[in-house]
């Protein structure tokens, strides 16, 4: 990230954190601001939103917008893809879906909730391409 995007960054940043809802609502409750992020963009702080997230929810924030389209992936896109890991996979676990998401997408993954639509696809597309290991 350049200069001129970390600057940029922060100035939405700051742009959040005084926008009219932010201010009545979320500024009073830590805890339902996170799970607002938490909802609308796989995330708990908005220090871990891109530029275009951030974009997004302060024109929310200031009434501009009555909803927040995000690329995030599907809820059924991320149970899909972890019910064919658990079909599919030798190690069982979520942790290990998520080290292998690491690896393929080559970015670090917090939780599933976090990949974008295309992300998911391309996860999912992988992992149904994955030989069945016998046991």
């Amino acid at each position: 990230m350049t200069k001129k995007q970390r600057n940029y960054k922060q100035a939405l940043i700051k742009a959040v954190h005084t926008s009219l809802m932010y201010k009545g609502i979320f500024a009073h409750n830590r805890d339902m601001y996170e799970d607002f992020l938490e909802n609308h963009f796989g995330v708990k702080s908005s220090k871990d939103l891109s530029i275009g997230e951030l974009k997004k929810l302060v024109d929310y924030l200031n009434h501009k917008s009555d909803k927040i389209e995000t690329d995030r992936a599907s809820d059924n896109q991320i149970a899909y893809l972890v019910s064919v890991w658990m079909d599919k996979s030798s190690e069982k676990t979520y942790d290990s879906l998520i080290a292998f998401s690491e690896k393929i997408l080559k970015k670090k993954v917090k939780n599933l909730e976090q990949l974008s639509k295309k992300e998911a696809s391309k996860m999912i597309a992988v992992v149904n391409n994955l030989r069945i290991r016998n046991a």
